[in-house]
């Protein structure tokens, strides 16, 4: 998969990065581009996946940290909701700052719109 993302893949090493690779080919038929971005930080990416130990944020970033994370999570969380019971669609400021849409909406969402 050749996409341009936002943050640029790392090369997938080590005999875990080898495995992916494998597995990924066999499954997808190639690597996406995802695993790559994520192999920035191999043990959130193997936390996501189930393997390996899991990553422990209160210890890595302490507790001030981690409650602000929290609160920052579920705000954001409380926004997108709000604005989806009310119908609130998004009024593309994204374009203003140059970056591609992360997602965009499904023949079905864009035509009851």
């Amino acid at each position: 998969m050749t996409t341009a993302t936002r943050i640029p893949a790392a090369d997938i090493t080590g005999l875990y990065g080898a495995l992916v690779k494998i597995m990924t080919r066999k499954m997808l038929g190639q690597v996406p581009d995802s695993v790559g971005v994520m192999w920035h930080q191999p043990k959130a990416f193997k936390a996501l996946m189930g393997f390996g130990r899991k990553v422990d944020l209160l210890a890595q970033l302490g507790p001030a940290a981690m409650v602000e994370l929290a609160a920052r999570v579920g705000a954001a969380n409380l926004t997108a909701r709000v604005n989806i019971a009310l119908g609130i669609r998004s009024q593309e400021f994204s374009a203003a700052c140059g970056l591609a849409p992360l997602a965009r909406p499904s023949a079905d969402i864009a035509s009851a719109s």
